[in-house]
């Protein structure tokens, strides 16, 4: 799930950047942030490489931010 964090580097990327085209990602399908067609997302695993094949074919990659939770370790 998208948090605080990745919803605002997002919009904040397509506001900044016209032409850019951005690729959300989360093992639960992601929320849809804003109804603009550069935003594209997907419900993959990406720690499971047949769910990533292909997701970046026909696009051209400038960078990748990876923006994942920690759990914090459970007190036994």
């Amino acid at each position: 799930m998208i948090g605080f964090v990745g919803a605002q580097l997002t919009q904040l990327l397509l506001d900044l950047f016209p032409k850019l085209r951005i690729i959300t990602t989360d093992i639960i399908e992601p929320p849809k942030l804003t109804s603009d067609e550069r935003l594209r997302v997907v419900k993959r695993d990406l720690g499971d490489f047949k769910q990533v094949e292909g997701l970046f074919e026909g696009e051209k990659i400038g960078g990748i931010f990876a923006l994942q939770y920690v759990h914090p370790p459970c007190d036994s």
